[in-house]
């Protein structure tokens, strides 16, 4: 992707974020839905909560599907 569409993309899934998030809770399951393996989901419950993540939460395959896009397209920004 170049700096046009990574821009594109990141603001298209703020909006998203934005308009899921007023529909109520919208679970994600991140290997069921996404395609990823325990440790991979680890990886993204640790960088969704940053400031510390239960332990327990680690194992958790559930997270907000708004949540999830806002970590997205951040990262998608940055880059």
């Amino acid at each position: 992707m170049n700096a046009v569409e990574k821009k594109l993309a990141a603001k298209l899934l703020h909006m998203a974020a934005e308009r899921f998030g007023n529909h109520g809770c919208n679970d994600f399951d991140l290997v069921r839905d996404g395609g990823l393996t325990k440790e991979e989901t680890g990886e993204v419950q640790a960088a969704l909560f940053q400031d510390g993540v239960e332990e327990d939460m680690r194992d958790d395959t559930v997270t907000l599907d708004w949540m999830l896009m806002h970590w997205l397209a951040d990262k998608i920004g940055k880059e």
